[in-house]
């Protein structure tokens, strides 16, 4: 478990500084969190090969709990081969406006994911990318907005994608899902910008229970 106190955190500040002095050797004694350079020069934190991990923000305070990258070609967090993954009560982002070509966060070949009061925002290419056979994915209580292709990035899904209660809006696409016959997709109670619903009303590849939409 990783509890964040309240604040505002630029992880670049703190991986580029560690990367600049360690490189690689960093790399090399740490097992589970890898430092990757970005095209951009900024650096990206990758968490891989865990079983089990919660990253939580402080709800009970005032203060939101915001970790945002100044890169744009890197995600605030990526996780590879990772499985029972929970985030809670984080707003997530980069910190430029404009084009960017990584999604806030990103989940390669994992599963289990829980996202629960969770804030993520552009310029991310999308909220959030799950591809490689990741599934399992729940989102409750959270908004994705205002990123530069749509809330979210999945293809070789398994299982289930569920979003409950949550708010996708002002991003400028409704974003991609590839459907397979080992994956479902379902939106309940859950509230759509303009893009988002130009993108999911007519969309067959989804369930929609008791949602809310903006006019075409």
């Amino acid at each position: 478990t990783i509890t964040f106190s309240p604040g505002y955190y630029n992880l670049s500040e703190y991986t580029e500084e560690i990367w600049n002095k360690e490189g690689e050797e960093w790399n090399r004694n740490h097992p589970y969190v890898k430092l990757r350079e970005c095209y951009d020069g900024g650096i990206e934190v990758v968490i891989q090969n865990v079983d089990g991990i919660f990253i939580t923000g402080d709800l009970e305070s005032a203060v939101v709990t915001e970790l945002v990258v100044e890169t744009r070609y890197g995600a605030v967090l990526k996780f590879e081969n990772c499985n029972n993954v929970v985030l809670n009560g984080l707003t997530m982002g980069h910190t430029q406006e404009g084009v960017c070509d990584e999604s806030v966060l990103t989940f390669v070949n994992s599963t289990d994911i829980h996202l629960s009061a969770m804030d993520l925002y552009g310029c991310g290419m999308y909220g959030f990318s799950a591809m490689n056979g990741s599934g399992n994915v729940y989102v409750q209580s959270s908004i994705i907005r205002d990123c530069e292709a749509g809330p979210f990035y999945i293809t070789e899904p398994i299982g289930k994608y569920e979003f409950r209660d949550c708010w996708l809006i002002g991003s400028f696409g409704g974003g991609h899902y590839e459907p397979v016959n080992e994956a479902a997709l379902s939106f309940v109670e859950c509230s759509f910008g303009e893009q988002e619903t130009n993108y999911w009303y007519f969309n067959e590849d989804a369930v929609f229970i008791d949602c809310q939409w903006e006019e075409i």
